[in-house]
């Protein structure tokens, strides 16, 4: 019996040190949570709290101000007030707007990038130049910026077709589109997309909207065959087929003379 009791009267003195650091740890740990809490009241409370500062991308075609307005967002608002998935999806729902990324920045700021349809034509109308974005949209407020290089459509006696001239446009390779100074809707019986284009080298185009890109594709090409033949002016028509009037065959009345072959040889390379 003696023996037990020695061993009982050990063990004491460890459980007492068990049950001391268990309280500590609990005390720590509510400890840690209550200045959680106060700090958690206290961010609240302070202007942190607050959208600090927002600041936007890669906007040149609308400005800060509407963007802003669009997305309801402004400085000094919560900055838990707000998902940056649905901020996203409102400034995507303008029509300049292509793409748009929301991003939260510590410990109060916001970023906001967008990416806008690019400028593929300016649509001339009473004297002044409106831009037309690539999805068709046609802007309301005038060109301002700096001088432009993209196609003018002149003398369009309404917007029908723009939009899928736009979406044309933008598949043009730039090297091209370079080269388009106007482009007029000139309509025929059997087609109502009929484009006449007048180059910045000296030729005049006749084509359509339907695969206009693909078409005019083709255009580098045929000027270097003319340019080789000392053509230098003139129509060259990218229909269902592809052939060439000179300035003098056009005065002579004469017809599909510039190029004997050059149909052929297009289809051949494409």
């Amino acid at each position: 019996m003696s023996g037990q009791k020695v061993i009982v009267d050990e063990r004491i003195p460890k459980l007492k040190e068990f049950r001391r650091q268990r309280a500590n740890r609990q005390f720590i740990l509510l400890a840690i949570l209550f200045f959680m809490v106060i700090l958690i009241v206290i961010y609240f409370q302070s202007p942190l709290s607050r959208l600090g500062s927002i600041g936007v991308e890669n906007n040149q075609l609308v400005e800060r101000e509407r963007l802003l307005e669009q997305a309801e967002l402004k400085e000094g608002m919560s900055y838990f007030d707000f998902r940056t998935e649905e901020v996203a999806d409102k400034l995507a729902s303008l029509p300049e707007i292509k793409e748009a990324t929301v991003q939260r920045e510590l410990p109060n700021r916001l970023h906001i990038t967008v990416e806008e349809h690019p400028v593929v034509a300016f649509w001339l109308q009473d004297e002044s130049l409106f831009p037309v974005l690539a999805n068709g949209h046609i802007l309301d407020k005038p060109w301002e910026g700096e001088r432009i290089a993209q196609p003018i459509l002149n003398g369009w006696p309404h917007q029908e077709g723009v939009t899928e001239l736009s979406r044309e446009l933008e598949k043009l390779s730039p090297a091209v589109t370079d080269l388009i100074s106007e482009i007029v809707l000139t309509p025929a019986a059997s087609d109502p997309y009929r484009l006449t284009l007048y180059m910045v080298d000296g030729y005049e185009v006749r084509t359509t909207i339907r695969q206009f890109s693909q078409q005019m594709s083709w255009y580098p090409h045929i000027r270097e065959e003319l340019r080789e033949d000392n053509q230098h002016g003139g129509t060259i028509y990218l229909l269902d087929g592809t052939w060439a009037e000179s300035p003098l065959s056009e005065e002579a009345g004469e017809t599909e003379g510039g190029i004997e072959g050059m149909e052929d040889e297009e289809e051949q390379n494409h």
